[in-house]
Order: C-alpha cells, then sequence, then structure tokens
C-alpha cells in the first residue's frame, strides 16, 4: 500500500515560511523546486457520508492545468506528531473517473462499495497557492517542503489556511521527527493535528448547527 508520511505546522505569520525557502546548505541540500501554484482541492462524499465515516477522503484537485484525484485512508501505524496514511493518486478529469481510475490504480475496491451507485457530492474545499522544494537532510532523508496559503471554505464560509507539509519522500521515518522538531522551534511553527479535509469539514457541521 503507498504510504504517505508527513507533518503539518501551522505557519501563524503571513511571511512565517520564508525563512525556511532560504537556501541553507547548513541544514538540507535543496535537490528541486516547485513555482508558486494556484491549486483547489474538492472533497467528495455520499449524501450519507460513507467515506468521511470510514475517516477516508476523496478529492479533485485542480493543480495548474491539470487534475488529479486522490484517496487518503488512515494507516495504522499513524503516532505522534505525523500523518500516516495510505495514499493513491491518478489523473482525472472528474471524480467520478477517477474512481475508477483509482482501484485500477490499487486503492481499495471497498470504496467503489462504499459508493454503491449513490451520487458523489462536494462536501467542501480548500483554495490555496502552494511553493515548495524537495530536499535532502544530513541524516540522509528525502524531503518534501511545501507551503500553503489560502482557504478553506464551505458554501458561503471560510477560514484562512497558512501551513507547511514536511513530507517524508525516502529514507526511515524515524529520521523525520528531528527535523520537524527543528522547524517548529526555529521558526515559531505549531503542530496542526487535523487534516486540511478534517478542518474544512468543521465549517461544514458549524453550518448545520447554525442552520437547524
Amino acid at each position: 500500500m503507498p504510504l504517505e508520511i508527513e507533518a503539518k505546522l501551522r505557519i501563524p505569520t503571513d511571511d512565517g515560511g520564508d525563512g525556511v525557502f532560504a537556501n541553507n546548505r547548513e541544514q538540507f541540500n535543496v535537490r528541486s523546486t516547485l513555482e508558486p501554484t494556484q491549486m483547489v482541492s474538492r472533497y467528495y462524499d455520499t449524501p450519507d457520508g460513507d467515506i468521511t465515516s470510514r475517516r477516508w477522503s476523496l478529492r479533485l484537485r485542480r493543480e495548474g492545468k491539470g487534475t488529479v484525484a486522490t484517496l487518503k485512508t488512515n494507516a495504522e501505524d499513524s503516532s505522534g506528531g505525523l500523518f500516516a496514511r495510505g495514499e493513491w493518486q491518478v489523473h482525472a478529469s472528474s471524480i467520478e473517473e477517477g474512481v475508477d481510475l483509482l482501484i485500477e490504480d490499487g486503492a481499495p475496491c471497498e470504496l467503489r462499495d462504499m459508493i454503491g451507485g449513490k451520487p458523489l457530492v462536494e462536501q467542501c474545499r480548500v483554495e490555496f497557492v502552494r511553493r515548495g522544494m524537495v530536499v535532502e537532510l544530513q541524516n540522509g532523508l528525502l524531503v518534501s517542503i511545501t507551503e500553503d496559503k489560502g482557504a478553506l471554505c464551505a458554501d458561503d464560509r471560510s477560514e484562512p489556511l497558512h501551513e507547511l507539509e514536511v513530507e517524508l519522500l525516502f529514507g526511515e521515518p524515524t529520521g523525520l521527527e528531528p527535523f520537524v522538531e527543528h522547524l517548529i522551534h526555529e521558526h515559531g511553527f505549531e503542530r496542526e493535528r487535523l487534516s486540511k479535509y478534517e478542518r474544512a469539514l468543521r465549517l461544514v457541521r458549524s453550518r448545520g448547527s447554525r442552520e437547524s
């Protein structure tokens, strides 16, 4: 199963990510960079919430000129401040096409059973600009560092988003945590325990409470 291992850090100031992206060869070797890219993630579920009830997430993300469908599932070995989840991604023009392609690519067939012919309805969305880089740390780990700045949205409700994602691309997961702790203490970041989807869902639920 493809496994995503990452940490999410809240950035408390507008320019808080700039220090990380400064070229500091003492901390890491920059292998590649990502130019700022506009992204919109739309999250889908059945009207009965079958996917979310399993703590899975299904999204279609526009990344520049292309769109990518992604399924994320909770992994049993997630621990501490790191997110560890099963993740599958495919290029797709719609979420319905994405479901078929994801399963073809090895995602759990249970996804199709969960949907069971029901329509897929957009639950919420996240609009942001991403910039990032892939770096090699001194301990040999290959890590993706991305800054996401934008908004979490649910109908007419929104809240700001500004976070740093630190994802392990190669190496032992135990080596990632010391680097994450360094970023927290060096730049004043804060741990984020919820995914973007979980935070956007809070807007959906708060809307429902307001309407009841």
